[in-house]
């Protein structure tokens, strides 16, 4: 990730890759960093996509409950842990 500090803070990013981390999430990974000149290395997710993978119906199945598994261990994170709005375009990620 190339995100020029005067344009973009990754710390944001790096707060919640660390916590999606934490709860096992599959998200990419932090392979090195420099933070202050705004460079991250970071793991890829890979060329195959849910929606290419929903369509196989023997793998449909396991990917919903992976999905929703996800969605359930975040949930206490998003509640406790994520600015319920964005600080530069101020659109609410998180409703309360």
């Amino acid at each position: 990730m190339d995100a020029p500090p005067q344009k973009e803070d990754v710390e944001p990013y790096l707060r919640i890759a660390g916590m999606l981390d934490a709860i096992g999430v599959n998200a990419p990974r932090i392979l090195a960093r420099n933070a202050p000149e705004g460079f991250l290395l970071l793991t890829d997710l890979g060329s195959t996509t849910y929606l290419a993978e929903l369509a196989r119906p023997a793998r449909a199945a396991g990917l919903y409950s992976d999905a929703i598994d996800a969605l359930v261990r975040s949930r206490p994170m998003a509640s406790s842990s994520v600015p319920s709005c964005h600080p530069t375009t101020r659109s609410c990620c998180v409703s309360r």
